[in-house]
């Protein structure tokens, strides 16, 4: 699969920095958005009908928190995949330690980084 637009692409690169900074990149998964959600002042969620497993723990959820940088564009994002039956591509590491709150450690991790894929 291809990533949409370099325009888009570039513009999630350019702010995957400040999504997550202090995490490593462990894994990639490509999420299959059925929801986008944000509980005011906290978070901002995707929901995914595929999963991942990384240590044991069944990844469904991406959050990132709803005062970063990059929340409009996550927010998009993950409404353009939805819509358009896209695939979400996020980096993830493979713990919860750097989760953002609310992003249980058991079925969430924030991202290191996003795209829509083609």
């Amino acid at each position: 699969m291809q990533f949409l637009k370099v325009s888009l692409f570039a513009a999630a690169a350019s702010l995957a920095a400040a999504v997550a900074p202090q995490a490593a990149h462990a894994a990639t998964f490509d999420c299959n958005v059925m929801e986008v959600g944000e509980w005011l002042g906290s978070r901002i969620h995707v929901k995914c009908s595929n999963t991942t497993v990384l240590n044991g723990q069944t990844i469904r959820f991406i959050a990132i928190s709803s005062t970063n940088a990059a929340a409009q564009r996550f927010t998009a994002s993950g409404n353009a995949a939805a819509m358009s039956g896209r695939l979400l591509r996020v980096d993830i590491p493979t713990t919860g330690a750097t989760n953002v709150s609310g992003c249980g450690a058991d079925n969430c991790r924030t991202p290191t980084f996003f795209g829509l894929l083609e």
